[in-house]
């Protein structure tokens, strides 16, 4: 997944990820992007076929919802294998490293993987 800063869009760097890194990466395989809805029609012209599915994006501050529920853990080095775990059941390509990588950056903890 890739997004480019506002500031940067309409200088080509989405096309470049998505036709030389992304395609060069899947080869002859399907290749699926998640577009916002103004390049739903221009990726279409680019030959991508519209599903029909379509994603939310929100933003803003969460509220605290006061102390927190006892099924809701910290994700820490003791338990990060079962965050991986349960990811795999949830992810397109399960056992995938560079997924249990983007994991541990994603949530912070230093010292994870060699």
């Amino acid at each position: 997944m890739y997004y480019v800063i506002p500031e940067e869009r309409r200088k080509g760097y989405g096309d470049m990820i998505r036709d030389k890194v992304a395609r060069s990466f899947v080869g002859n395989e399907i290749l699926v992007i998640d577009a916002v809805d103004s390049m739903v029609e221009p990726n279409k012209r680019r030959g991508y076929t519209d599903t029909g599915i379509r994603t939310y994006r929100f933003s803003g501050k969460a509220k605290s919802i006061g102390n927190t529920p006892a099924n809701i853990k910290k994700v820490t080095s003791d338990n990060l294998n079962a965050l991986i775990t349960y990811d795999n059941t949830c992810f397109i390509a399960p056992n995938v490293p560079e997924r249990k990588k983007l994991l541990q950056e994603w949530i912070g903890i230093p010292g994870i993987l060699p």
